[in-house]
């Protein structure tokens, strides 16, 4: 479906799963489960699910062509999308860090070293190499990997035409890259490039017309059984799916919890379309989930707010709470300056119009 400018409607469904996926995010950092059984299953949920269900969510917006310009387009417009903001966030990180006198006996040299080498890396964790420690690049990681994952999944596509032919490559991609997550970590995170390419192109291939409740509850039913036979496999302790500490227990049994989760969560906000009180709000945090994940990345500006109750949920609600406040109110300034400089120049021209008139 199109809109009349000929641009592709939103799927509101689609919006839905990305608030739902951006809450799960802010939830499963604020969850800390060292040393509690259940805090550490929460988590645990939590992250079988919700970085998988946004690598899915971008394949199922992905348009690949044959053609390579608009590869090139598509590739211009992602990088604008999202480089652009990792290296804002990344930028506005290292001068608070400067600021705050964390460079150490290093000096200035050392510190900018560091985090040259931080960003060529782009992990979401530390890097341990034989000359030490990089430190991590943040969540902005997520950024990098889904920019370079959705460029190279159209290169793929542009390349091998033939369909099992794809899903063998993309097999061996994926293996290739949890080979390295478990052996010697690439720059730019590329190894998790690697591993999550089959989850571009399952979302990719979604049919939505096939999303319904029953689809829902099969996924669902899938999920409890592969999630539960990793988690007492690896009794409990990294016993689940996470991306940025490449940890991939028992794959590529891992795998059907990410994507059956996934499917889950699309089934269950397809059926729920029609319930405006339910999706309105997650499709609102949807549509501006990279505004809401920027505003996350920094909010351990303000984290005293947030930390304080001891209560573990009414952490993650106060959290998210803060996070979504922060991007409404940043949202309702952007559209007052544009308006104002709309106005402006609406009575700019209708000014001159006058004056060329009376003249």
């Amino acid at each position: 479906m199109q809109t009349l400018q000929g641009k592709p409607a939103r799927m509101e469904w689609l919006d839905c799963a990305k608030g739902i996926a951006i809450a799960l995010v802010i939830i499963g950092h604020t969850v800390t489960g060292a040393g509690d059984r259940y805090r550490e299953l929460v988590r645990a949920i939590i992250f079988s699910v919700h970085m998988p269900l946004f690598f899915m969510a971008s394949g199922a917006t992905m348009r690949f062509s044959g053609s390579g310009r608009m590869l090139a387009g598509q590739a211009r417009k992602s990088f604008r999308r999202l480089i652009v903001p990792a290296l804002h966030l990344f930028c506005a990180r290292t001068v608070i860090e400067f600021a705050s006198g964390r460079y150490g006996a290093g000096g200035l040299a050392g510190f900018l070293g560091e985090r040259f080498q931080t960003l060529i890396y782009a992990s979401g964790v530390r890097v341990r190499t034989g000359s030490g420690v990089i430190p991590e690049f943040g969540m902005m990681w997520f950024l990098v990997v889904l920019f370079i994952s959705r460029i190279l999944s159209g290169v793929l596509y542009c390349t091998v035409q033939d369909r099992t032919r794809r899903i063998a490559v993309l097999a061996f991609l994926s293996c290739l890259g949890v080979y390295f997550g478990r052996t010697q970590w690439l720059p730019l995170s590329f190894d998790v490039v690697l591993t999550v390419l089959p989850l571009i192109w399952l979302g990719h291939s979604l049919k939505p017309e096939r999303l319904d409740l029953r689809l829902a509850g099969v996924c669902f039913a899938a999920w409890a059984i592969s999630f539960s036979l990793v988690y007492l496999k690896a009794k409990g302790y990294s016993g689940y799916l996470e991306l940025a500490a490449r940890r991939y227990p028992f794959f590529p049994l891992c795998m059907i919890p990410a994507v059956s989760g996934s499917l889950f969560v699309f089934g269950f906000c397809k059926a729920m379309e029609r319930f405006r009180r339910f999706s309105g709000l997650w499709s609102y945090l949807g549509r501006h989930s990279l505004g809401l994940f920027s505003v996350h990345a920094m909010d351990y500006l303000y984290g005293s707010l947030w930390s304080r109750p001891e209560s573990t949920i009414i952490r993650c609600a106060l959290r998210l709470c803060l996070d979504a406040g922060i991007l409404v109110l940043f949202l309702a300034v952007k559209t007052a300056v544009l308006r104002s400089k709309h106005n402006a120049k609406r009575e700019k021209v209708k000014n001159g119009y006058l004056l060329t008139n009376t003249g």
